[in-house]
């Protein structure tokens, strides 16, 4: 799965998505006996989409900016606070 940190381009996230979302397809394919592996990889998807959108969104994962001593936008913190940027 790729997932990187920041400050890498949203492509190789991207490119996560796609190859979860076509596991997700060919497991679902494969029948009753691929069941638990095609909610597992749908799980799999649905974070990969998640870390995807807040890097589009943000450029970064601001839930990591205190941390790694970065100041907060106005913008993230309100998103933070409210909860429409994902924390992991």
């Amino acid at each position: 799965m790729l997932i990187p940190s920041v400050p890498l381009t949203i492509h190789p996230m991207q490119k996560g998505v796609e190859l979860a979302a076509a596991a997700v397809k060919e497991l679902e394919a494969a029948g009753p006996s691929a069941a638990a592996a095609a909610q597992y990889m749908a799980t799999v998807l649905s974070f990969a989409v998640k870390h995807r959108d807040v890097v589009a969104a943000w450029g970064r994962f601001p839930h990591r900016n205190a941390i790694l001593g970065r100041d907060s936008t106005p913008e993230e913190l309100a998103g933070l606070a409210d909860g429409s940027i994902h924390k992991f």
